[in-house]
């Protein structure tokens, strides 16, 4: 297991989120879409399948309202991420800003020079900026895990993570259906895929003031028996889950809230059935901790969904009709490895 214990010394803080998604760029407005259920679902205009049994499926996605379908997936990514870039602040002092971007395995943005060129031209002060580009792998926890390392014990006062991801491509899309696995006029409750970017700024302080949102503990492990929830039992999420909360001095009682993120199919339906029974035993999960899915309406926005989580729990703290102090994000992906990260506010 990969763990992130808390400094004694020092404090991470939330200080500034952004989003370009299905829902649009502001913090609030995403979490008020998730939160009343509205999807972003709509049908790929003229893309119709067989399916498995003879009929004609219709299958969904979830993307943005301002990018029109006939634009390429590279081009789609790149203004994801500046529509994202362009919300955050000025960099106080660019020579000490990290910046980690997760994005897609075999994307063109790997190229860290391209990368940075589209940064300069998004946020002209970061041309000092240390800049990574990180593949999803083997999970966005363990990235988010070593970028924390890096950034408490280097040389930087700030650090920028987030990520982009546009999982609406046809070929993407006709890959889901074969395996059953997309949303569609035929199966409704399977993946939804969808895009987005979102970049949170983390701040490193002595002592964070009251109200700051402060990352309390991250842990990640790998499922032995990832997919098989049906027939085997699955502890990777719930162990995940029992250290980041511990990390953070709390208990699982001591939750608002979990955003969950897992795909409705049955394999994680039942993964997530047998987490919850591992954390609550006895009475299960507590009807007053919320469960927030923003899966289910902005879509699997594949290595932009924890940073996309993260900004929605943070807008969360925001929201404060009823007003919450500790939540949980989870970090699940189609790959074994299973993450999850504790937010609290300062409370004084």
């Amino acid at each position: 297991m990969s763990t992130m214990p808390p400094s004694q010394a020092q404090q991470l803080v939330i200080s500034a989120v952004a989003i370009n998604g299905a829902y649009g760029d502001h913090p609030t407005a995403l979490f008020a879409g998730i939160s009343t259920r509205l999807s972003c679902r709509s049908s790929i205009p003229g893309l119709q399948v067989n399916g498995p049994d003879q009929t004609i499926e219709i299958p969904y996605w979830a993307a943005s309202d301002e990018l029109p379908a006939e634009i390429p997936t590279e081009l789609r990514l790149e203004i994801l991420c500046q529509g994202a870039l362009e919300q955050l602040p000025p960099l106080s002092d660019p020579a000490a800003t990290l910046i980690v971007n997760l994005l897609p395995e075999a994307n063109y943005l790997h190229d860290p020079q391209r990368f940075k060129d589209s940064l300069a031209q998004t946020i002209p002060t970061s041309g000092p900026a240390t800049v990574q580009q990180e593949p999803c792998t083997p999970s966005a926890s363990a990235v988010l895990t070593k970028a924390l390392e890096d950034f408490r014990h280097g040389p930087w006062q700030q650090l920028i993570f987030g990520g982009a991801d546009c999982l609406i491509d046809s070929n993407m899309v006709l890959a889901a259906l074969q395996e059953r696995a997309c949303c569609s006029d035929q199966n409704p409750d399977h993946r939804l895929l969808g895009e987005g970017a979102a970049y949170l700024v983390i701040d490193k302080v002595n002592q964070a003031p009251a109200g700051a949102i402060c990352l309390g503990g991250l842990a990640q492990q790998e499922e032995p028996n990832h997919g098989q929830a049906a027939s085997k039992v699955t502890s990777a999420l719930a162990s995940s889950i029992t250290t980041a909360v511990n990390h953070a001095g709390l208990t699982v009682d001591d939750l608002d809230g979990i955003i969950s993120g897992y795909v409705p199919d049955l394999p994680g339906t039942l993964e997530w059935h047998q987490t919850e029974r591992k954390l609550w035993p006895e009475t299960s999960r507590p009807l007053r901790v919320e469960e927030l899915n923003p899966q289910l309406g902005s879509g699997d926005c594949g290595s932009a969904s924890l940073p996309l989580a993260l900004a929605l729990a943070h807008a969360r703290f925001a929201f404060t009709f009823a007003p919450v102090t500790t939540l949980l994000v989870c970090d699940i992906s189609q790959r074994p490895q299973r993450g999850a990260i504790c937010l609290e506010r300062v409370c004084r």
